[in-house]
């Protein structure tokens, strides 16, 4: 993941997060990974996270919509936009707190609080990642 990272980086990006073990890298691997599963066989991974299995395609339409967050994870890091990466911010904030509602108004099984806690822990990491990029300079 560090080699394609560095690859995808433009020439003169100082953005660190995105080597083996950064921030985009773990990133592109959250949202790939799981969405390819629930493009190909949703069952399993919803089964993992004690989500009732579905014959319904909207699982998979959310695997590709996941997988398309992955790819634009890899775009922002090439390009380095930092601005983009602050926005993900607040985005993947609501989008935590969004899945946390659904859970307590009992819109949807309670396995879907582990979608939200590992999108509120990527929020803490990135604003860790960028605000450690600015003490050192390199950001």
């Amino acid at each position: 993941m560090a080699a394609l990272c560095a690859e995808l980086r433009p020439a003169g990006s100082r953005f660190r997060a995105c080597g083996e073990g950064g921030y985009f890298s773990a990133r592109i691997r959250w949202h790939t990974l799981p969405g390819i599963a629930l493009v190909l066989a949703p069952n399993p991974l919803l089964s993992l996270v004690g989500i009732a299995e579905t014959t319904e395609v909207w699982v998979r339409v959310v695997g590709v919509l996941v997988v398309v967050i992955g790819v634009l994870d890899i775009l922002i890091a090439r390009a380095d936009l930092r601005i983009v990466m602050r926005w993900g911010i607040y985005l993947r904030s609501g989008a935590a707190a969004s899945l946390v509602a659904f859970a307590i108004a009992d819109l949807v099984e309670p396995g879907i609080l582990i979608f939200a806690a590992v999108d509120a822990l990527s929020v803490v990491w990135a604003v860790l990642a960028l605000r450690a990029e600015a003490r050192t300079g390199t950001g």
